[in-house]
């Protein structure tokens, strides 16, 4: 619209300086063979034309600059505008970029959390710990989907095992309070009321501000490490009931030949009171210095073939009385 008001300016002002053009040669002709009071006076629809055609010019001449001055204007708000509308589509660009960017990590991390053999959880700072994320592996291990997990904010607390439950609200209770991370073991009910037993790790996390946000942790499947220990423990007792019991003198040395374990038996039998008085003596200062030899040879032989069986040596109580001894041992 304004290019058309620019040309249609010029148009008239190109008409209107012909015209004043024809008029002026007119007039001038005029001016030589007529006296001015009889133009005047005599041609005043002459005069009406000339003054009409002086307008247009003027009218012209202000339509060319204002259309000029506007398009001039339009023109560099439209450079502006295509300038704003370039830095905004880069703005967009980068901003999809950074998008895409945090996208990939979120996926990254994400498919980190959900294929680590622990689950991993983010709970809300109150009397319960609500649930408010749980990974997917929380339905391998206790058998519910992490929807019904979250859908429950009582579920951590009712599924707590009846031993453990009050020492973990209270351990919980004192994370929230002083913001010290939460490090625990404890057991667990499944759906269908196996026992299972977590490792469980979890700091405070806070905003800017420092004010706390929620607990996030993760907790560890030690089912099968405590099935483990527990039978270690068991069997250990087992042993250390025999050994302890035991009508025979029985120990255990290092490579240095000093004890690192022995029961009542060995210890009444070389005149001492206790096994804690032994531990850590070296066994060849109580065999008597004639069999010393021959017992260096046992051990050699122990080392070689591992074992050495019902050999006698002459061994000393601890008031330096001789006795006569068999002797079996075998190395671990």
């Amino acid at each position: 619209v304004l290019l058309l008001g620019l040309q249609w300016g010029i148009l008239v002002l190109v008409v209107c300086v012909l015209t004043m053009a024809a008029f002026g040669w007119m007039f001038s002709t005029a001016l030589l063979t007529i006296p001015v009071e009889k133009l005047v006076n005599g041609n005043t629809q002459l005069i009406s034309w000339l003054s009409t055609a002086v307008v247009f010019l003027m009218l012209g001449v202000l339509l060319v600059f204002s259309q000029n001055y506007v398009f001039h204007r339009l023109l560099a708000a439209l450079t502006k505008s295509h300038e704003l509308t370039r830095e905004l589509a880069a703005d967009i660009t980068e901003r999809k970029r950074t998008e895409k960017k945090l996208y990939e990590a979120e996926a990254r991390y994400r498919t980190l959390v959900e294929q680590i053999p622990a689950i991993t959880y983010i709970a809300a700072l109150d009397e319960a710990s609500t649930t408010l994320y749980v990974s997917p592996q929380i339905e391998a291990i206790l058998g519910f989907s992490p929807a019904e997990y979250q859908a429950d904010p009582d579920i951590w607390r009712e599924r707590l095992h009846p031993d453990d439950r009050e020492r973990m609200l209270a351990e919980v209770a004192r994370c929230h309070a002083t913001g010290e991370p939460l490090i625990s073991d404890y057991r667990m009910l499944t759906r269908d009321g196996r026992v299972v037993w977590f490792h469980d790790e979890a700091a405070l996390v806070r905003d800017a501000d420092g004010q706390p946000l929620f607990l996030q942790g993760v907790m560890l499947d030690t089912t099968e490490r405590k099935r483990i220990e527990t039978t270690l423990q068991e069997s250990e007792l087992r042993y250390r009931s025999l050994v302890e019991t035991s009508p025979d003198a029985i120990a255990l040395v290092d490579l240095d030949f000093r004890r690192l374990l022995c029961n009542q038996q060995d210890a009444v039998l070389h005149g001492y009171e206790s096994p804690e008085e032994m531990i850590g003596r070296n066994i060849l200062d109580l065999v008597a210095p004639e069999d010393l030899p021959r017992a260096m040879g046992y051990v050699r032989q122990g080392r070689e073939t591992g074992s050495v069986r019902n050999v006698e040596i002459t061994l000393l109580k601890k008031d330096g009385t001789r006795f006569a001894a068999e002797i079996s041992g075998s190395t671990i």
